[in-house]
């Protein structure tokens, strides 16, 4: 194993509340119920624009959502992100792999002055090789765009990494990319959304558990395999 790709909000940062909050706020100016985290946390993956749309319950596509989105992407960039940190339990992975010659990166459908600011102000995550955003991409996952775009930068090929993520589109991207898989089990997705409902190579239920698997796969203890 050369690299490790990783997805950003409910793989490697854990943001649900930052997000829910902005999202609420806007909905409630506008004469929206706000929702409790519970409801949002299984839709974080989708976005704003996911988010929105079920406290609003409109379509995602709908003109009033895609408005909002962009309120909610103000309001979340002026936030400072307070309660958005690297998942407990990551840190000796991230450290581990700054330590290797491992390449590492962040392939994520989250706007890039928002990941580069989050990324940046803690200095383990800040010493990222790459990072693919939505604005780097004419299509998120589950397109591979994001996926090939790093691996031509990185000058590696598909079987040399593995990308990680905690949901449908992570896997159906990876796929898509012929890039192995890693499914996690602590991030954010509904039932049906669940990495594991889509065949991922490996699997990690806790953040402890994928430190121990991409050890295992950088050392050659576990045979890298993908589709």
């Amino acid at each position: 194993m050369k690299g490790v790709l990783f997805d950003l909000d409910g793989t490697l940062i854990d943001s649900a509340l930052d997000i829910a909050d902005s999202c609420n706020r806007i909905a409630q100016a506008h004469g929206y119920n706000p929702l409790p985290l519970t409801n949002l946390h299984p839709l974080v993956g989708r976005g704003s624009r996911g988010m929105m749309a079920r406290i609003t319950d409109l379509e995602e596509t709908s003109e009033t959502v895609m408005q909002l989105r962009l309120e909610v992407l103000a309001l979340y960039a002026e936030s400072g992100y307070p309660n958005t940190r690297l998942f407990p339990g990551l840190r000796p992975l991230i450290q581990a792999l700054n330590n290797s010659s491992i390449l590492w990166g962040v392939v994520t459908s989250k706007p890039r002055r928002h990941s580069l600011q989050i990324l940046g102000r803690d200095e383990d995550l800040a010493s990222f090789r790459i990072l693919i955003s939505l604005d780097d991409v004419s299509a998120i996952k589950p397109a591979p765009d994001g996926l090939l775009l790093a691996l031509d930068r990185l000058n590696l090929k598909p079987e040399d990494v593995v990308f990680v993520g905690d949901n449908r589109v992570d896997m159906l991207a990876a796929r898509r990319a012929r890039v192995p898989s890693v499914g996690v089990g602590y991030g954010y997705c509904s039932e049906e959304d669940h990495p594991l409902n889509f065949d991922p190579d490996y699997y990690a239920q806790a953040p402890q558990d994928l430190t121990l698997l991409l050890a295992g796969l950088s050392n050659g203890q576990i045979e890298l395999s993908g589709h």
